[in-house]
């Protein structure tokens, strides 16, 4: 039996090695991201927003407080008032981008849905004068059950 221990650990620390090292395909984008994408039902002109500093949401718990977890194919969280729900699942990818079902429910019998399709690219700013780089999410298409348009975002060629 002491020969076979270390062999056990070493592969359990091979494995752990190597998931570390592979690439995810898997986004890791907090769903209230997209709570601010989507449309209101009253809403006559959108998007509000088209691009997002991830870096940004990624450092600021006050907006995204909300643990994040993986239900089958959904990544949920609970929205403010811990009624309802802001779920995403991906749909499609494709290197950087990526087209994912958006749907959120405040604790009613509402459950909005939206197709919403982004890219994930670095952006660079000046910040106190030093140019830093920032992962930004950029929505390029949006398509809201509530609406009754489709909506295609023109992004300038980087």
């Amino acid at each position: 039996m002491r020969f076979f221990t270390p062999i056990i650990v070493l592969s359990i620390c091979i494995n752990c090695w190597a998931d570390k090292n592979q690439k995810s395909t898997q986004i890791e984008v907090h769903p209230k991201v997209f709570s601010m994408v989507e449309p209101w039902i009253s809403d006559t002109c959108y998007p509000v927003v088209t691009e997002i500093n991830l870096d940004a949401v990624r450092q600021n718990n006050n907006q995204f407080y909300t643990s994040v977890s993986k239900k089958e194919n959904w990544i949920t969280t609970c929205t403010d008032n811990e009624l309802g729900f802001l779920r995403y699942k991906v749909l499609t990818q494709d290197s950087n981008s990526y087209t994912i079902e958006f749907q959120s429910n405040e604790g009613g019998s509402l459950t909005t849905s939206s197709i919403i399709s982004f890219r994930i690219i670095q952006r660079s700013l000046k910040i106190d004068g030093k140019e830093k780089q920032i992962e930004v999410l950029q929505v390029t298409k949006i398509k809201a059950s509530n609406q009754n348009m489709e909506l295609t975002v023109k992004t300038p060629v980087d």
